[in-house]
């Protein structure tokens, strides 16, 4: 897949230490191990036929790197680049310095599994790379709107490699001062959700501080509220009127256009991870 390629992980760049990943076959034509995915089926008793049920992914997907350098790896240089590659505590961002692979971000952990020597000297290791998800990331998109409470419209193009399923975006708004109840955010993907019944809503956030505003991030994705203003916030993400609850709305994204209605009285940002399957 890489020859000789120069690459940064957490923020750093190989060719500090002189490594690239690199590839010792001879052979032009190589295969990598593709990630596959199990389908679950089920079969009513008389039926000749099984339907689908659901995909899942049970284990993360890995690849195996050789890092290489080409002059020896002083014992100080080896410390470094041992606690910078080896099993960090999450997941870090993986960029290739490669034709056609610069806009493309993996995030992965390394383990080191074996240190390579070439004459008694040290020259490079061995890494197995575990990634967070079978796509690869593209450049963001992201839309910023500042409104007065009147209702925004703003269209995004997703163009991630998901055709059957949804993409879930970042949400992040803050909310003007001496606003102290009613709703803060109402947001409608009016191309997925025609009839106006599927909303992204929050409602009477409260602040201590009333002269400030309330800044809440969203991470639709994992299903993750977080805010340094104000706690409790599940209760309050929802619709709610004087008939009804409905339940908590994850604002999600179709593959290609969608077209969002948005009421805040403030700002709000919406990041949309671009999702590329490239492979490994």
């Amino acid at each position: 897949m890489f020859s000789a390629a120069y690459f940064t992980y957490d923020g750093i760049f190989s060719g500090q230490y002189g490594l690239r990943i690199a590839t010792f076959e001879d052979d032009a034509m190589q295969q990598t191990t593709q990630t596959v995915p199990t389908f679950n089926t089920a079969k009513p008793a008389k039926s000749k036929r099984f339907y689908l049920t659901s995909i899942t992914q049970k284990e993360a997907p890995t690849f195996q790197f050789t890092i290489i350098s080409e002059l020896p790896i002083e014992v100080s240089n080896r410390r470094d680049i041992l606690s910078w590659l080896d099993g960090r505590t999450n997941f870090k961002e993986l960029i290739i310095h490669q034709t056609d692979y610069e806009d493309i971000t993996f995030k992965c952990v390394f383990v080191v599994s074996a240190i390579r020597y070439f004459k008694g000297n040290c020259i490079g290791f061995d890494v197995t790379a575990t990634f967070d998800s079978p796509y690869q990331r593209g450049g963001n998109i992201r839309k910023t709107i500042v409104s007065d409470g009147t209702e925004e419209y703003i269209r995004i193009v997703n163009e991630s490699d998901i055709p059957d399923e949804y993409t879930y975006p970042i949400v992040t708004f803050t909310t003007k001062e001496n606003l102290s109840s009613g709703e803060q955010i109402v947001i409608q993907n009016e191309t997925d959700d025609i009839g106006g019944t599927r909303l992204f809503y929050f409602k009477n956030l409260l602040n201590n501080d009333s002269t400030k505003g309330i800044t809440v991030m969203v991470d639709n994705e994992l299903k993750k509220i977080t805010s340094d203003d104000v706690h409790g916030l599940l209760q309050n993400f929802c619709y709610a009127d004087s008939v009804k609850m409905s339940p908590k709305n994850w604002l999600r994204l179709l593959k290609g256009e969608n077209i969002l209605n948005i009421k805040i009285n403030g700002t709000v940002t919406i990041d949309c991870p671009q999702y590329y399957k490239i492979g490994f």
